[in-house]
């Protein structure tokens, strides 16, 4: 979806914590200028405070609270 010409790119990680591919997202998103790009994250499982090293306001962070194995009954809750 484009929005004043910044496209949403949106990241799908299993939990947003501490980890290597976590801090990398979290530099990318920081990084990007925000004029050309929007973000949002959906985490299969959920956040924690790590999701606070994200500078920007804009971005949204989907928690779904996935349980372990097969669940389709997940919701999307937001995290911040």
């Amino acid at each position: 979806m484009i929005e004043n010409g910044r496209p949403l790119i949106v990241h799908i990680i299993r939990r947003l914590s501490m980890g290597g591919l976590e801090n990398g997202l979290v530099n990318l998103i920081n990084h990007m200028d925000p004029e050309h790009y929007r973000h949002a994250i959906l985490c299969l499982k959920d956040c924690d405070e790590f999701c606070s090293r994200i500078k920007r306001k804009d971005v949204d962070i989907i928690a779904l609270h996935k349980q372990e194995g097969k669940n389709l009954s997940i919701h999307g809750l937001k995290c911040n």
